[in-house]
């Protein structure tokens, strides 16, 4: 349920300033807030490393909201953060979740620094078979023909960990304009991929995702992608949400490996 009490104490977002020269900019997925997040920033921040995990326009108040919002908005959400972060550290790292993985691409691509490493958790290129697949080539007349405000459920993730997923917070249903804004989204990510020139990058997913299926993701990937060196991170037993699921921690420790931080603090 998004229940009041979640959204004021989980789905806000969160800065937590380090003790060195690293941060790392976390961005949520379509329909979820900072709280998905949370975790991985807390472990980050535990290792030195300063941590923004923002909230995305139209995210963590009414599924309504988001029917004024576009990709622009999130876009702008995601690289004014990297500015911000940029302004206080040398070396910054962009990661998303799903929808937020794409749009970390864009930023990457978009905001005025350089990426010392992108970080892709479970992205969606590319869906699932669902009804997803079946309405994408039409979401954006839908969209211009005032049918954005149509309402679709959303179901919750599958999870390995199910105390994880009583805790999520996420909207129970997302109007048409939101999906429209993510086939949209896809295509400029696509683009970026192109356009980046990153010498590092990881990406992390379940072979268990039921909504971003592996291979065709990191396909696109590596069909695409200008990074000098792709590493992968391949979990078991997680689901979609691998940032918040049963294995965060592998999860946490891979990240920070990967962003050169020190051993936690006690």
């Amino acid at each position: 349920m998004f229940r009041a009490r979640t959204c004021a104490e989980l789905a806000e977002p969160f800065f937590w300033e380090g003790g060195g020269g690293t941060g790392c900019v976390l961005i949520h997925g379509l329909g979820a807030t900072p709280q998905e997040m949370r975790y991985l920033g807390r472990e980050l921040h535990r290792r030195g490393a300063t941590v923004s995990g923002i909230r995305l326009s139209g995210h963590g108040t009414r599924p309504e909201d988001l029917i004024r919002v576009s990709r622009d908005h999130w876009i702008e959400d995601a690289v004014s953060a990297c500015e911000q972060m940029a302004a206080r550290v040398r070396r910054v790292f962009i990661g998303g979740q799903s929808l937020g993985a794409l749009l970390a691409l864009v930023a990457a691509r978009d905001f005025s620094g350089e990426a010392e490493g992108i970080i892709l958790f479970s992205p969606a290129f590319v869906i699932r078979k669902s009804a997803y697949q079946i309405i994408a080539p039409w979401l954006r007349l839908a969209a211009l023909l005032g049918m954005g405000g149509i309402m679709l459920g959303k179901r919750h993730p599958e999870m390995g960990d199910s105390a994880a997923l009583r805790e999520r917070v996420s909207y129970p249903r997302l109007p048409l304009r939101a999906f429209a804004e993510l086939a949209a989204l896809q295509r400029d990510a696509r683009n970026a991929l192109v356009q980046i020139w990153s010498d590092h990058m990881l990406v992390v997913q379940s072979i268990r995702d039921p909504v971003s299926p592996p291979g065709p993701n990191q396909r696109v990937i590596r069909t695409f992608c200008n990074a000098l060196e792709i590493e992968t991170l391949s979990l078991e037993k997680s689901g979609h949400v691998v940032t918040a699921d049963c294995e965060r921690h592998r999860v946490a420790s891979a990240v920070s490996s990967f962003m050169g931080l020190s051993p936690a603090r006690a």
